[in-house]
């Protein structure tokens, strides 16, 4: 990424400390009138007469093209005292250098789109959320070596963060933006603009005799590459933002305050937001740096309009990003679920589906045709934009072969984050396989999947179907297989935790042979009519990929390469777009036939497995199979087909009926399955509404290795969608160990992914900040099938290895080593799809905080009830982290804003130290208490149990700990006495330590007569 600046450049003195003599401007007419008219353009382009949009394909491409060229502008301007506002960065410029950055190449004017800023000047960051504002003071004063005191003020949000800057850029398409250079004096020769009393804007030539120009634009042609690369590599491309927003706002007409900004600056301060202590951060020292986006209709799918935050690449190449404050959407009533004010909203999705062997059977070649009708809402659109899905796709197979009206009239569509090409095809250059998940690649599946004790299927010695893969691998001698594990019961877990494999051990799991990494296109398409607002317009979009069948991996252990066959299928993937902006995804109504040759190779058969309710199941003459369903308010339909066998059981008792597809080494297993998913779903409904699928689809995936299993995030389910998998354990006597430490993982998983049929289909998170509620809740109602159905001391023993890997993590990366896993905030609202923090981490964390430290804290009636007041009163509708707040509030009678700051929202585990001691009284002997925690701010309680005379007395009661201290006083103790932290386990904490102190404590309030 370089944006096409080929100037050298130096870290030079910064100019705003430079010296110069006061100027006299000489303002003249511009030399040519050309340069005049080019330069109005720029920054007045409402003020042109409107041209219809470029809805002609070549004429779009060429539009698009051009649109994104970006260069520095040939003028620079001295600032004296210049503020600027947006979002939640305020940015005053006190004496420095600034230089126009614009966009556009002819066809498209050239329009000054941002400024680089060289000099002196302040940054303040304002804290709307007051999880936010601890998070912050607590990770500053944590890691960036700020006293308390200081930050004191930002954490009770009594004031911004405030930070000197030296350098910055500003980057949006918005009009006010241009309005910075406004009155604004050339250096050297440059345009002069004003905006007179009527909003035009007067452009004149200026002649000035100031110096610094060229060491400033040698600067700031550095902080534009460097920055705006940085912005790309985590997600966020400047250039691909710029260009869609000019197309929004000067050709959609879409208003200024629509459009995002990227506010970029360095501060003279460091964040530490390196993943391991002593990280080096680099030539450019990026964690000086401060980010302000704002993102008022939600493109980036984070559920925030503004955010600031920290990122970049350190030394070793990890990425990292920190989150640091953000604004909410918020709907138009207390407690609404807010969308995107201006949108369209998805109606139906009729589509056919075909599958073709291909690659000798190792791929299946996907086409989806769909005609998908959506609805104007907000405004009248002229517009579509979708991510198109691409999930299970091979690299450089995607292939958009048609998307036209209903009449067959072709539309021009542009690539958001992927370039044009001229045969209308996607690109498919670096930039567009962009790993959204940000973790290191282990497997190429997403599915949230069950643990199955058994080998994937027969085809072990099959290598037909393969190809010459398993001979590559073993370097042309005999594939050499590992051997079979057999099973005794088809739902027994094998999987390893993370905390047990060592590196060595980590080194020998298994691998993909085909190792692909995920990657997205977002396309915007232009409709030839504006759609009135309320009215419905229909598209259909033909697209077709490969997608991998024949799924092999290697296990490299010390003496040969051994080859597993994992599983001959496709994996259940998703065939509909995500309609954009459309954050927590995108529901249909679906119409879907899917169509398979009966048999992939001569002598091998496959079978189809579809989200929603079977309509009808049948073979045409040539050969094919067909399946026809259909659903309603459906996230994430999904199809795929695999070597399966197919026991089809019908509803029974108002109950779904179960499709159940196996591997044939599998199939005599089948008939288990559906009575123990109408268990679950018998369960679940005892607390919740009437399950909301009519049809059940089991499906076995390919099989997983150990590291992957542990590793791998619990994504949200398909419709009415279950996922099986084995597990393979890649050594001796490791079996027995996984089965003793957690038998009924498999269990727990098929009670997750029916329960989030509920939380995550149902009931649909809002955005991605409210994600967390689908796979915890989801996961907690698990625990507690489990705890009903296997009894207290199963679910206990799992609550307790949980809580165990939670306190004590170890992080993977790539590279295999070890990170400080301790350093991280697990925030369940806050950590948004570009942090570095593995995503398992988080939701085990969600997990337990949730189900057992928030259950216990308000009671199980008070919790099962309000759960199931939300699930009936938001039916079929989003919710919100707030909803589920506000309705357990009224249901337990108690104030959660605490509990929700501390451990939702801000997602701390602290290490705890309990000082006391005990002083001789004329009242008797007082215990003085002093409970510190390592994480400076924030307010939550936890019980101290104290006992004396051997334990005959006991007291326990909860100590409030605010802003890093509680105390308490205990009367009348023996000598005796004994202290104990959280005894029975409510909390989570890193460390607790206890100790007997002779002089005072540090507790701020050390006083016995308080």
């Amino acid at each position: 990424m370089s944006f096409f600046f080929f100037v050298s450049w130096f870290t030079a003195i910064a100019v705003a400390q430079e010296s110069d003599p006061p100027e006299q401007p000489v303002r003249k007419k511009a030399p040519t009138q050309e340069e005049l008219q080019k330069a109005q353009q720029s920054v007045s382009t409402e003020r042109r007469s409107h041209q219809p949009p470029p809805i002609a394909q070549d004429v779009l491409q060429e539009w698009w093209k051009s649109a994104g060229k970006l260069r520095m502008g040939d003028s620079a301007y001295r600032v004296g005292d210049v503020t600027y506002h947006d979002g939640l960065c305020k940015v005053d410029l006190s004496g420095g250098v600034m230089i126009p950055v614009f966009t556009g190449k002819a066809p498209v004017s050239e329009r000054m789109i941002g400024m680089l800023y060289v000099g002196d000047g302040e940054l303040s960051v304002s804290f709307p959320e007051r999880a936010d504002a601890w998070g912050f003071a607590n990770h500053m004063v944590r890691r960036a070596g700020k006293s308390t005191k200081e930050m004191a003020p930002v954490a009770r949000q009594e004031q911004p963060y405030k930070v000197k800057i030296d350098r910055g850029l500003i980057l949006s398409a918005d009009p006010e933006v241009s309005r910075l250079v406004y009155n604004l004096d050339p250096i050297g020769g440059g345009i002069y603009f004003e905006e007179n009393n009527d909003g035009d804007v007067d452009a004149t030539y200026v002649v000035t005799e100031r110096r610094g120009k060229l060491r400033a634009q040698l600067i700031a042609t550095n902080v534009l590459a460097d920055r705006a690369d940085q912005l790309e590599r985590i997600g966020i491309d400047p250039r691909a933002m710029l260009r869609q927003d000019r197309l929004m706002h000067e050709e959609l007409r879409f208003p200024g305050h629509h459009l995002r900004v990227i506010s970029d600056f360095r501060t003279k301060q460091r964040f530490h937001v390196a993943g391991q202590e002593g990280t080096i951060a680099g030539g450019m020292a990026y964690d000086k740096w401060l980010t302000c986006y704002r993102d008022g209709r939600d493109e980036a799918n984070t559920g925030f309009r503004a955010m600031v935050f920290s990122h970049g690449f350190d030394s070793d190449k990890r990425r990292h990003f920190q989150r640091f404050a953000g604004a909410r959407f918020l709907g138009v009533k207390d407690l609404e679920a807010p969308r995107p004010p201006i949108r369209m909203d998805p109606i139906s999705a009729q589509s056919v589906v075909e599958f073709r062997p291909v690659r000798r059977g190792s791929s299946q070649r996907v086409t989806v045709d769909s005609q998908l009708t959506m609805k104007a809402v907000g405004s009248n659109l002229q517009y579509v934009a979708m991510q198109l899905p691409t999930v299970g796709a091979r690299r450089g197979t995607w292939r958009l072969e048609a998307i036209e009206l209903e009449d067959g009239s072709p539309l021009a569509w542009a690539g958001l984050n992927a370039d044009l090409d001229t045969i209308g095809f996607l690109s498919t250059n670096r930039r567009d396989f962009q790993d959204e998940t940000g973790q290191p690649s282990f497997d190429n599946t997403n599915q949230s999947n069950v643990i199955v004790d058994d080998s994937a299927n027969d085809d072990v010695a099959s290598s037909q179907e393969t190809g010459s893969a398993s001979s590559e691998v073993s370097g042309g001698g005999e594939a050499q297989f590992a051997e079979k594990i057999q099973p005794t019961n088809p739902l027994q877990a094998t999987q390893l935790q993370p905390t047990e494999l060592s590196q060595q051990e980590a080194a020998e799991q298994e691998i993909n042979l085909f190792q692909e990494r995920t990657f997205t296109y977002k396309i915007l398409a232009l409709l030839p009519k504006i759609v009135p607002e309320g009215e419905e317009v229909t598209i259909r979009l033909r697209w077709s990929a490969d997608w991998l069948f024949s799924n092999i991996s290697i296990l490299n252990g010390s003496d040969s390469t051994q080859v597993r066959v994992r599983g001959t299928t496709t994996g259940m993937k998703p065939y509909l777009p995500e309609l954009l902006p459309s954050p927590g995804g995108t529901s249909w109504d679906f119409s879907t036939k899917v169509g398979a040759p009966s048999r992939y190779s001569l002598f091998r058969s496959q079978s189809i497995a579809a989200s929603g309710d079977t309509k009808k199941i049948w073979q045409d003459e040539g050969l094919w199979n067909w399946i026809d369903v259909k659903g309603s308010n459906a996230v994430l339909p999904t199809v795929g087909v695999g070597r399966w066998k197919v026991l089809s059981d019908p509803s029974a008792k108002g109950l779904p009926s179960i499709r159940v597809n196996l591997f044939p080494a599998m199939a005599g297993y089948a008939k288990q399955f559906p009575p123990e998913v109408r268990r679950v779903i018998s369960f679940f409904q005892r607390f919740l509404p009437k399950f909301p699928q009519r049809e059940v689809e089991i499906f076995q995936d390919a099989s997983t290795n150990v590291l992957t299993a542990n590793t791998k995030t619990k994504d949200s389910s398909g419709y009415g969608v279950v996922a099986v998998e084995q597990v393979t354990v890649g050594g001796v006597g490791r079996v027995s160990r996984v089965r003793d430490q957690e038998p009924y993982m498999a269990q727990a998983q098929i009670a997750s992914q029916i329960a989030s049929q509920y939380w995550g289909q149902l009931l649909a998170p809002n955005s991605e900040r409210d994600s967390w509620l689908s796979y915890v809740i989801s996961d907690s109602y698990a625990a507690f099938y489990i705890r009903a159905a296997l009894g207290l001391d199963v679910y206990e023993q799992r609550i307790s290895e949980l809580k165990k890997k939670i306190e004590n993590p170890l992080e993977l990366n790539a590279n295999w080593k070890k990170a400080d896993a301790k350093r991280r905030f697990y925030s369940q609202t806050g950590s948004t799809r570009y942090s570095d923090i593995p995503k398992r981490n988080i939701q085990d964390y969600g997990l337990y905080v949730f189900s057992e430290m928030l259950r216990l804290r308000i009671g199980n009636q008070a919790f099962f009830s309000a759960m199931d007041q939300l699930a009936k009163e938001r039916n079929g509708k989003r919710i919100t982290s707030e909803q589920v707040q506000a309705k357990l509030e009224m249901i337990s009678k108690s104030k959660l804003d605490d509990f929700f700051d501390y451990w939702i929202h801000g997602g701390y585990i602290p290490n705890l130290k309990l000082s006391y001691r005990q002083d001789s009284t004329s009242e008797g002997n007082i215990l003085f208490g002093c409970l510190e925690s390592d994480v400076p701010f924030g307010t939550f309680d936890l019980p101290v149990r104290v006992s004396d005379k051997d334990g005959a007395r006991v007291v326990d009661a909860f100590v409030e700990v605010k802003d890093g201290y509680g105390t308490f006083i205990a009367k009348n103790r023996d000598d005796d006495v004994t202290l104990e932290i959280d005894p029975i386990g409510l909390s989570l904490s890193y460390d607790r330590k206890v100790v007997k102190v002779n002089g005072k404590t540090k507790c701020p309030t050390d006083d016995l007569n308080r």
